[in-house]
């Protein structure tokens, strides 16, 4: 995930007259997955971030424009997630659904420049910035399921079999590696 994460650039987002462009995603510390199959519905999953890291541009048209550039940082990331997957049969495709996807964070830092007028939105930077990234991280991961169901299987090459001859040892415990586990995981 941090590989997918890392370097991406996110849309820009419009509010009220604030606009925040050039979102980047600078930094991304491994996270900590945790998964569970669900049957009949699919999987669910939550993905701790220690570290994430974004800059932005922010301009804002008022009385005054105001304008300039932050970085925000998100400490103790979480996103608990259910992915829902099923077969339309109808269609022939694979289905695929995000019913939940919830982040929390224990920090939000705002990092502006020095004397930057940004200040007034703080809080409106920082949950502005907090959605974006519950958003982009729950679209990115539906696209990447998708992404992987549309690729085509290619076919495995048939495997050659071989004869691997039996030591006096597995004889002996009365069973041969090469029936039980397959030759060609005695090679």
């Amino acid at each position: 995930m941090p590989k997918i994460l890392n370097n991406m650039h996110i849309p820009d987002v419009t509010m009220s007259s604030a606009t925040i462009s050039k979102i980047h995603v600078n930094r991304v510390e491994k996270p900590t997955i945790q998964a569970k199959f669900i049957r009949n519905q699919g999987v669910r999953a939550n993905v701790s971030l220690p570290f994430l890291r974004m800059s932005a541009d922010c301009t804002v048209d008022s009385f005054f424009p105001l304008d300039g550039s932050f970085a925000v940082e998100l400490h103790n990331f979480t996103i608990d997630l259910q992915l829902n997957i099923w077969r339309n049969e109808t269609s022939g495709r694979n289905v695929f659904e995000v019913p939940q996807c919830e982040t929390t964070h224990s920090d939000v830092i705002l990092l502006l420049e020095e004397n930057s007028l940004l200040t007034i939105i703080r809080g409106t930077l920082q949950d502005t910035m907090s959605n974006v990234v519950k958003s982009q991280i729950c679209e990115t991961i539906l696209d990447a399921v998708k992404f992987m169901d549309s690729q085509e299987l290619q076919p495995m090459d048939r495997p050659t079999t071989t004869t691997v001859a039996s030591s006096k040892a597995s004889d002996e415990l009365g069973f041969d590696p090469a029936d039980t586990f397959g030759a060609s995981l005695c090679e």
